[in-house]
């Protein structure tokens, strides 16, 4: 009796699971970059609005992000709360999503 090769069954596994994960909102590799420069969930660009040289954005109506330098908890509650003229993002990311975007700001802008 022939057994499937372990390496093809694990392989098939992480891809279904990784699709799966990105189908239920959880952010993949690249994701919070993608998602600053086009927006998504009904939701615009974050660059539509801010400037971030990493993104290559200009948008001019919220703060500069390289100016700013926010620390990823600003980053976060900004997202959750809303901050000015920003709305809040709670009902369009989900944690993990708010999370991704506060440390590719963060870093992004070090």
């Amino acid at each position: 009796m022939k057994r499937p090769m372990p390496g093809i069954a694990t392989g098939l596994l992480v891809v279904g699971l990784s699709t799966t994960a990105i189908a239920n909102g959880s952010p993949g590799p690249d994701w919070a970059e993608t998602y600053f420069r086009q927006g998504g969930n009904d939701a615009p660009a974050c660059g539509a609005c801010h400037a971030m040289a990493a993104a290559e954005t200009s948008g001019q109506v919220g703060p500069d992000l390289d100016v700013l330098q926010p620390d990823r908890a600003k980053l976060r509650a900004a997202l959750r709360d809303g901050v000015g003229v920003m709305p809040s993002f709670a009902q369009a990311l989900s944690e993990a999503q708010i999370k991704a975007m506060a440390d590719y700001v963060a870093e992004a802008v070090e």
